[in-house]
């Protein structure tokens, strides 16, 4: 503030009005620019609470308070900030006067909803002087509309959307906006267009009757007109390439097709669009879900259909470029390239499709904050595909999120789900809804929209404010104690979904303990993942953490139980998680014991507040008996103690009670119903899934433990480190199993090897079949054992063979050829196959080619040189390089394929496989890089007899070293 600003502040301080009320009636006068329609608004919602305080409103003559609201107009300046707002109150000859001026009229009008609120809540002697500025400029919600053929919503929700039709909802849905500071509504839709546009060049897009798209239109424009008078600016997001049902009957084309014809169809729904709907400010797009090129193409595909015909209608408003399915270096050159007009706005996402988890981001890929080139600036994607059905509010979580969000090249934030859509409130049953004394689901979770548009707009609002809020609802007493048992609720999700970790909506529901994707993005690891739905224990211990503030239960017991060792204690160990949700849902509990002893009984959103926390304290007592189940459960599979198999049962026994809890009070309050991704859903319906989990740690086997001993020349023996193995079980528990032998392992004691020394040891195999073995024997040269196929020693140590095992014990004899004193380890890199195929044995097309490779098996690669060009085109593999082996399968059943490769970055990643003809899959396409990896395939069902296996490029400088073929 400068010094004459502050100055004029000083004169009209005062503490508050009171002593001007003492002399003067209950008569006020409220002027504002009447033909500016949000100061009208804010005008008559001052007007609204006066009256309900009890005052009279004079429109004329003397009045005790006056309050006038003004924003500058014309080239007339003010040293306040866009959007913000300054009160100044001061006595007058007549009694008070309150001056509100904005920075501009939205922040005129967020000083005058302001002063309304206080009124409010503390009555019209309360106002006192204050001054706000916005602390994130762009505070936008994300509204998925119930569309015809909108692909990224529940047919349910599609269905039950009478609502969205009627301006009843709108008015209290934007009015709502206004008062918690949001300033923009993003409506995202695959393809709206041919419900919202009438297409001259393209009449065939649209299906509706002439009649229904004249009311589509109709509709549109009120609300676009009426979000206006609230202050709002309005956005249209897409994703690409969709088109309409009606285009693509009539041209016999698809969507994610890419054509000059498509490219002019979207062209003409973005010019239609902007000229149908001039009142509406701006658009964004995504270069996914549905656009199989490069990334460069792809971002020359938005440059031409969106940013050009933008730029040439003449729209310089920012245009929201959503980073899903882009690459930063592509797109930050073609937006240099192209110069758009306008401020892009690049919409990332803070925490995946899980805004309730940390409060520290967590991106995709860094590259996006890092590149020399950044000719945009960051909306920070807050999604909210968590919570649905509980009520959540913790300011405390949003100040933290936000204050990782501002900086200069912030752009602001937008929230909203892809999944919850804040329309009509039906899921209430029968019994329960007579204390739903509100109509939509954006009313009864108030709390929740309000805390991220207010504490967006100012994150140190305090929770005095919050305080405020809640007597209003709750009354004085109850108020704040409502408000501490939600603020605790409030933290059960986010810190299960941060140690419980999965990136994407489809992976994990954290209301419900379900999600059957397995994504696990930006792990360096998959979360383990079982066929169905709900997350069982075994998930519950091999799932990946957030970040290194916490610690896995695999880790921890390795570390800490297994070694002995204590973790740091900055780190959030799986017991410290397992005791903060207990806690916490104990204090739910006593805070609802608490507020329902000072609420009004009959004060129906309390009925309602009160079912929701004690759901989710029962929600937080089930996740901490499963945390620690799963700990003891770990535990016992890697020590074998019986005592720590009844300890998981025990506690996996205290979860079920927990969940039938939990189960009974939402049956009794919530109806089933569909959840977007993961079908009809309710909480009762998930118990025999609970209960199996019993019966997995009852049934659970240990691990098996392996200590290779070896016999010196003189006939001692040593020990290698114990190291675990696990027979069978998912794909994705070997990289676990790995990382746990390696952190459980303690330093084997040094020994004398003499050069020309001798050491034989046992490998047992569960079946029999070629292996790849792992060795470490610094110093041996020459190793003997049955039917050895290869051996190479590399520069550090590690060794890898290749030999045919038998079941049971394999005996191996190293010959040192240097002096040693590490005691060698022999360890299965997979358990013994079927078949095991050589690289450079296939029958090879150019460009691939065989070179020496001294670190691969046999000494030799097959690879796709530099410069030969992809193997594939617009998502279709090309006939540019294989490799193919003639494979012979000793009996029917499901077979897996398991190649070790060799990738140096992201671009060269991955080539395809194909058997016996069928439809090339991608092989890879993970993030190892710059190492020696395995990876493996589906399983394929192939019969007994000879089959073909074809290896085809689709990067370039891709690297193959050999493969297996084992029984699934």
């Amino acid at each position: 503030m400068n010094t004459a600003l502050k100055n004029l502040t000083i004169a009209f301080v005062l503490p508050c009005l009171c002593a001007a009320a003492s002399a003067a009636e209950k008569t006020a006068r409220v002027s504002a620019p009447t033909e500016i329609a949000p100061l009208r608004f804010a005008a008559k919602e001052i007007e609204n609470a006066l009256r309900s305080a009890g005052w009279s409103i004079a429109p004329n003559g003397e009045a005790a308070l006056e309050i006038s609201i003004k924003a500058p107009s014309g080239a007339e300046k003010t040293a306040l900030k866009p959007e913000s707002f300054q009160i100044e109150v001061a006595k007058n000859d007549r009694g008070a006067q309150a001056k509100i001026t904005g920075g501009d009229v939205r922040g005129a009008m967020y000083g005058g909803l302001d002063a309304a609120e206080r009124i409010r809540m503390k009555g019209p002697l309360a106002l006192k002087p204050k001054s706000e500025s916005p602390f994130l400029l762009m505070r936008a919600m994300k509204f998925n509309p119930p569309l015809k053929g909108n692909v990224y919503m529940s047919d349910e929700d599609q269905k039950n959307s009478v609502w969205f039709y009627d301006l009843e909802y709108w008015d209290r849905f934007l009015r709502t906006m206004a008062y918690d500071r949001y300033n923009a509504l993003t409506f995202w839709s695959s393809h709206p267009y041919d419900q919202m546009v009438r297409l001259e060049k393209y009449p065939e897009a649209t299906t509706l009757s002439q009649e229904q798209l004249d009311k589509n239109i109709a509709h549109f424009h009120k609300i676009f007109q009426l979000a206006k008078s609230y202050g709002l600016d309005t956005y249209l997001v897409t994703w690409n390439i969709h088109i309409s049902p009606g285009f693509r009957a009539a041209y016999k084309v698809r969507d994610g097709q890419d054509s000059p014809l498509i490219r002019d169809y979207q062209k003409e729904c973005i010019k239609e669009l902007f000229r149908e709907y001039p009142e509406l400010t701006g658009m964004g797009t995504c270069p996914g879900e549905n656009m199989p090129m490069s990334a460069a193409a792809n971002a020359e595909w938005i440059r031409d259909v969106y940013l050009d015909t933008l730029a040439k209608l003449g729209r310089k408003s920012p245009f929201i470029y959503r980073y899903w399915g882009a690459q930063p270096k592509e797109t930050a050159e073609m937006l240099v390239k192209e110069k758009f007009p306008g401020e892009i706005l690049l919409d990332i996402k803070f925490n995946g499709e899980h805004m309730y988890s940390s409060t520290k981001p967590h991106p995709e890929r860094m590259e996006w904050f890092t590149q020399p080139q950044r000719p945009y600036k960051f909306l920070w994607h807050l999604r909210n595909d968590c919570i649905f059905q509980l009520r959540w509010g913790d300011p405390g979580f949003a100040r933290g999120v936000f204050e990782n969000c501002g900086g200069a090249e912030s752009g602001g934030f937008v929230m909203g789900s892809e999944i919850e859509i804040p329309g009509a409130d039906r899921y209430h049953t029968p019994q329960t809804a007579a204390h739903r004394d509100w109509k939509y689901e954006f009313e009864k979770n108030w709390m929740r929209f309000a805390v991220w548009g207010r504490m967006g707009y100012d994150p140190k609002l305090s929770d005095e404010y919050w305080y405020g809020r809640f007597v209003e609802r709750f009354g004085e007493l109850g108020g704040r104690t409502a408000f501490h048992a939600l603020q605790a609720s409030s933290q059960i999700i986010p810190l299960t979904t941060s140690f419980h970790w999965n990136y994407m909506n489809g992976d994990w529901y954290p209301e419900g303990n379900v999600g059957n994707w397995n994504t696990s993005a930006g792990m360096k690891k998959r979360n383990v993942r079982e066929a169905g739905i709900f997350h069982d224990i075994r998930e519950w211990i091999f799932t990946n953490v957030i970040d290194d503030t916490m610690m896995n239960i695999p880790d921890y017991v390795a570390t800490c139980i297994v070694k002995g060792e204590k973790a740091p204690e900055s780190v959030l160990t799986p017991p410290k998680v397992a005791a903060m949700l207990s806690i916490t849902a104990s204090m739910i509990r006593m805070s609802i014991i608490d507020a329902s002893e000072e609420i009004d009984k009959d004060n129906k959103e309390w009925q309602c507040t009160a079912m929701d926390l004690k759901a989710s304290a029962a929600l937080g007592h089930y996740y901490a008996a499963k945390i620690r189940a799963a700990v003891d459960l770990m535990a016992y599979l890697a020590t074998g103690e019986e005592a720590r198999k009844k300890a998981a049962v025990k506690n996996l026994e205290t979860a079920k009670e927990h969940w039938k809890t939990l189960a009974e009070i939402t049956k009794s309050h919530y109806v089933t119903h569909e959840v977007w991704l993961m079908g009809q859903f309710d909480w009762a319906k998930y118990l025999p899934a609970v209960e199996k989990d019993i019966e997995m740690a009852k049934n659970a086997k240990p691990w098996t433990r392996e200590e290779i001993t070896w016999t010196l020349p003189d006939g001692k023996k040593i020990a290698s480190p114990v190291k675990w193995r696990v027979a069978g079980g998912p794909k994705e528990i070997e990289p676990w199993v790995k990382d746990f032998n390696a952190r459980a392992q303690r330093p084997a004691a040094e020994i004398a090897i003499p050069a020309g020394s001798w050491l034989k040891t046992t490998l047992n195999a569960d079946r029999t079949g070629i292996s790849v073995i792992r060795l470490s024997a610094p110093g041996a040269k020459d190793i003997k054992t049955t039917n050895l196929r290869s051996f190479f020693q590399t520069a550090d140590g590690e060794n890898t063979l290749v030999a045919e095992l038998r079941a049971g014990g394999n005996e191996f004899a190293l010959r040192y050829e240097t002096d040693s004193h590490a005691v060698p380890s022999l360890e299965l890199e997979n358990a013994p196959a079927a078949i095991f195929l050589e690289a450079e044995a296939g029958q090879l097309a150019t460009p691939m080619q065989k070179a020496a490779w001294a670190d691969a098996t046999g000494g030799g690669v097959v690879f796709v040189p530099r410069g030969s060009g992809r193997g594939e085109k617009n998502g279709k593999p090309l006939d540019n390089g294989s490799a193919t082996y003639d494979v012979d399968i000793p009996q029917d059943g499901k077979y897996r394929l398991r190649a070790r490769v060799f990738w140096d970055n992201t671009s060269n990643n991955s080539l395809f496989y194909a058997w016996d003809g069928n439809e090339p899959q991608i092989l890879g396409n993970d993030e190892e890089y710059g190492k020696w990896h395995w990876i493996e395939t589906d399983p394929a069902e192939l019969k007994a007899g000879k089959h073909t296996l074809v290896i085809r490029n689709r990067d370039e400088n891709s690297v193959l070293d050999c493969m297996t073929v084992a029984p699934e």
